[in-house]
């Protein structure tokens, strides 16, 4: 919600924002003591939530770039490097984790029909 807009979630995409500029300004102020700061943008997540939100999960899932959403522990692996030592250099980022998601153009409207060929 801070990388793309959502009708009627303006607050919510105002907080997610105000959590990357938090990120960006506590990486350069913490920096100097070796904090390294960061935050993990996820896409969908499969959940038993995502499936109560979505009312036609099949549908949803076709439309994703990689046709399905994240599982947890993909995410988890993605914090796992973030605060392993690979990452030492890295602070400062808001790293999308989202399946390419936020790197599509949207496409016309599509039938379920449509996506299945």
């Amino acid at each position: 919600a801070a990388l793309a807009a959502a009708a009627d979630r303006a607050a919510y995409g105002a907080a997610k924002s105000a959590v990357l500029a938090f990120t960006r300004s506590a990486a350069v102020e913490q920096a100097r003591h070796g904090i390294r700061v960061n935050a993990v943008c996820p896409g969908p997540i499969h959940t038993p939530a995502l499936e109560r939100f979505v009312p036609d999960f099949d549908f949803y899932r076709r439309q994703l770039p990689m046709g399905r959403p994240a599982l947890a522990d993909e995410i988890a692996g993605v914090v796992s490097f973030l605060v392993g030592p690979d990452s030492s250099y890295v602070s400062g980022v808001a790293l999308p984790v989202d399946g390419a998601m936020g790197a599509r153009l949207p496409a016309p409207a599509r039938t379920a029909e449509e996506l299945m060929s």
